[in-house]
């Protein structure tokens, strides 16, 4: 299972050999309206109406590679477990296959799968179990005891995208993810300024249109996220001026720094310029996206006086 090419957003120039920094790339798209959500994964031809559905996807079905940082080849080696058998497969239909060869031969197998012990002596009963209880012929549902992925770098560089990464993905957390692609993330900063505001855009066009909030209450939302967000922003800036007070750094550049990130954090800027009122927000919507304002039709008193 070669995974050296490139994966690219369908909805802009953004492209990474890093599947955390991709499933969190997504997540700038996630409001986009009528939008299906590609797997990155070559080979993988699975779409999800939901950001949400495709990330469960990627760490449900590809537990293998997800926690890799560089995507270097990836190969699956399975091997089986009856004694003094050699064999070893890359892939699950061979692995299957093989198992039967042994059922023919009056040798009593263990299904692979994870989570299953059950052992089986008759072809037919152990095919019939795949098909009834292993309906999701996924690799990454293999037990750890008959899979694993091997890792071979391209070069000293590669270095940090170890096996042990690749078999404990499982067990990454969303925050994980998130922090990997801050670090990770290929695309210039302004860049991923101008998809925050267009995604937070959305989100406030999804509550007026398909939601069908006033303009007042989705004022009151902004204000209190603004807020709230500068709350949460200050313990994390304060949080992090001790930290860096503790490794000696002068105090005048610690404000200087911390001054700057929050005045160029992305929400603020996007709340206090393009969407910091319902005039600016429409103003927004009809430059960046397919927008029509919706218009007042007055239907006259004739036809209220004959409803009533």
């Amino acid at each position: 299972m070669s995974l050296t090419e490139k994966m690219k957003c369908p909805l802009c120039e953004y492209s990474t050999t890093s599947l955390k920094a991709f499933t969190s790339h997504y997540q700038l798209h996630r409001n986009v309206a009528n939008f299906n959500f590609p797997c990155g994964i070559p080979g993988c031809n699975r779409n999800f109406r939901k950001y949400t559905g495709f990330k469960s996807h990627v760490y449900r079905d590809h537990r293998f590679i997800r926690s890799s940082s560089c995507l270097a080849d990836v190969t699956v080696s399975c091997h089986c477990q009856i004694p003094f058998c050699e064999f070893k497969c890359c892939n699950l239909a061979e692995l299957l296959s093989h198992l039967k060869s042994h059922i023919v031969q009056h040798t009593e197998i263990t299904c692979p799968f994870r989570n299953c012990a059950k052992t089986f002596s008759v072809k037919s009963s152990f095919s019939s179990h795949i098909s009834r209880c292993h309906r999701d012929r996924n690799i990454s549902y293999i037990s750890p005891a008959v899979v694993q992925p091997i890792v071979q770098m391209d070069d000293a560089s590669s270095m940090d995208c170890t096996t042990d990464d690749h078999v404990n993905a499982e067990h990454m957390s969303d925050s994980d993810n998130e922090i990997d692609f801050m670090v990770t993330s290929e695309t210039d900063s302004n860049a991923d300024s101008e998809l925050f505001t267009r995604n937070l855009a959305l989100f406030f066009l999804k509550l007026q249109s398909k939601f069908l909030l006033p303009a007042s209450t989705i004022q009151s939302i902004v204000e209190e996220m603004e807020t709230i967000h500068n709350l949460g922003l200050s313990v994390v800036l304060k949080n992090l001026s001790g930290q860096l007070l503790n490794l000696n750094f002068d105090d005048s550049e610690v404000k200087t720094l911390l001054r700057d990130l929050f005045d160029n954090s992305p929400f603020h800027l996007s709340n206090t310029r393009e969407l910091r009122t319902h005039q600016t927000r429409q103003t927004y919507f009809r430059t960046n996206f397919k927008y029509v304002c919706p218009t007042q039709v007055y239907l006259g008193a004739s036809l209220l006086v004959k409803w009533l």
